[in-house]
Order: structure tokens, then sequence, then C-alpha cells
């Protein structure tokens, strides 16, 4: 009797286990949009900044592949900035496919703006959003429209608004 009941319980949560890994991204999905897509997005449009001649008339989600430069700076009061990460997401929505390609902080480059060479995490200290994104379109010679910056302070803010 010990061993049917062993068993029974063995096989239910094999059976679990295997229906969970094999729904795990569904899982997922499901749970960030019910309980913190709202707060995450609540967070991001406080900390929205355009670029100049940057316009909201396209829908960003389209059909076409873009790219987007993601910038993760060392920001902090009364400091100049420079970005520790620089990765450029060329998102593809037809396939739902993002390719992200991550630009070592100390590789030098032509700073577009400054006229000479120099570290690419020196493209924001000395132009902020604007230099390092044209910079990165030099250098990866790739067109891009879209950028996301983000701080310690707020990288902070997101992970808490994502119950971290």
């Amino acid at each position: 009797m010990k061993r049917k009941k062993l068993f029974i319980v063995t096989a239910v949560l094999i059976l679990v286990g295997t229906l969970g890994y094999l729904f795990r991204e569904q899982i997922a999905l499901e749970a960030f949009d019910v309980f913190m897509s709202d707060s995450v997005e609540r967070s991001l449009e406080k900390t929205y900044k355009p670029l100049k001649g940057d316009s909201n008339s396209e829908p960003f989600l389209r059909s076409d592949p873009f790219n987007i430069v993601l910038l993760g700076s060392d920001q902090r009061k009364n400091e100049h900035a420079r970005s520790d990460s620089m990765i450029l997401a060329v998102v593809r929505p037809k396939e739902s496919k993002v390719l992200l390609i991550s630009v070592p902080r100390d590789t030098y480059v032509n700073i577009i703006g400054k006229g000479k060479k120099d570290k690419i995490t020196h493209a924001f200290a000395f132009g902020g959003h604007e230099m390092a994104k044209k910079t990165m379109e030099a250098f990866l010679d790739e067109k891009i429209k879209y950028y996301a910056s983000i701080n310690f302070n707020g990288l902070k803010n997101l992970v808490d608004a994502m119950v971290g």
C-alpha cells in the first residue's frame, strides 16, 4: 500500500514538473502580465527623455526590423557619467527575435562629434545619449533609431518595480 501511494505521488510530481517545464515560458509571461507589467511600465514612463529630433509619430512595435542602443551609465549627482554597458539590440518583430550585441566599454573608436579616437565609453561622457548613439552607429555601421538608458538608481527602481 505504501509503495502504491509513493508511486502515485512520484508520478504526479513528475507529471507536474514536466508540464511546468514545457510551459515555463507561457507561465512566466502570464505571471509578468498579471503581477508586474503595469508597475514596470509606470516606472519606465517616468524616465523617458526623447533625443533631439525624436518623434513618436510611428508605432514602436512595427513589422520592420529596427535597432535600439541600450546604455547602462554610472551617472551620479555632480559627476560626469560614462556608459559602463553598451548593447545594440536588433529587434525583428516578424520573427519574434532580438539579437543583442555587447560592445566592450574600452573599445577604441572614433568618437563622433569629438574628432578623436578614444574609448567608446567616453562618448557618453563627452556628449550624452546623442553622441553615444552616433558613435555606436558609426562603429557598427548600423542606423540606430531608438535608445534606452538606465543608471544605478533607475536599475534599482526597475528591479523594485519587478518585485525584486
